[in-house]
């Protein structure tokens, strides 16, 4: 027999929200979700979502974006209607300076280094920038703020964007399909846990969605060497 010849398998959130149900031994699996069910299930998967943004950074929610200096100005907003990218970054991972096709890296430092810095309104070519994320949107300090030759010029930020949230149980879930399983185990111990069921089922389900979280997520980074050198200030 032929195989499918597909690798187009998908689930909408509904679908993963039942099967949690049916793994937390909650709901019959012939029987479809009650509008309760329906409720609890996204409010549950989207506090989920949120908390695994904690885990580091795959490589399906590393973004590229660019903003484009203006001459003085030592800060961008970043968020949707901010001065600098459009959506809130958890965490800047890599910047670098683009002149025409030249580009220099751009070193991210801490709050207290920034804070160090000398004059931060003297102009000349951005060589370090400090990231504060805040709550609803982030602001992108730059040093040295942009002068008249670098001003139109762009800095590129490579950034973990956030996870999408489940606004509709027919949205599809903002995460691949090798996530599938994890998500399932991992909805399904918040689920039991809130709907007393024993100790000995949760148990196991606990078991499982760790073993999966904890593969995914090592399958779901780069694959590459890591090099270490002094970091000379």
């Amino acid at each position: 027999m032929a195989t499918s010849g597909s690798v187009d398998f998908n689930q909408t959130a509904t679908q993963i929200i039942a099967s949690a149900f049916e793994l937390a031994r909650v709901k019959d699996p012939i029987e479809p979700l009650t509008n309760d069910q329906t409720i609890r299930g996204m409010a549950s998967f989207n506090k989920i979502i949120k908390y695994l943004q904690k885990n580091g950074m795959p490589l399906w929610a590393i973004k590229r974006d660019s903003i484009t200096l203006v001459q003085s100005t030592q800060s961008y907003t970043c968020g949707a209607a901010g001065t600098g990218i459009g959506e809130r970054p958890l965490r800047i991972l890599e910047a670098f300076y683009r002149d025409g096709s030249n580009d220099t890296q751009v070193e991210i430092i801490a709050r207290t280094d920034y804070d160090k810095l000398g004059d931060k309104s003297a102009e000349g070519i951005p060589t370090q920038i400090y990231y504060d994320p805040q709550l609803t949107s982030g602001v992108l300090y730059v040093y040295n703020p942009a002068d008249a030759n670098a001003a139109g010029n762009t800095l590129h930020l490579i950034y973990h964007r956030p996870f999408e949230d489940i606004d509709s149980v027919s949205n599809d879930v903002d995460f691949p399909t090798e996530w599938y399983m994890a998500l399932e185990y991992t909805l399904a111990v918040d689920i039991a846990l809130r709907s007393g069921i024993r100790s000995s089922r949760i148990g196991m389900l606990e078991t499982k969605a760790k073993e999966y979280l904890y593969e995914v997520m090592w399958f779901d980074t780069e694959n590459v060497s890591t090099q270490f050198q002094p970091d000379f200030q």
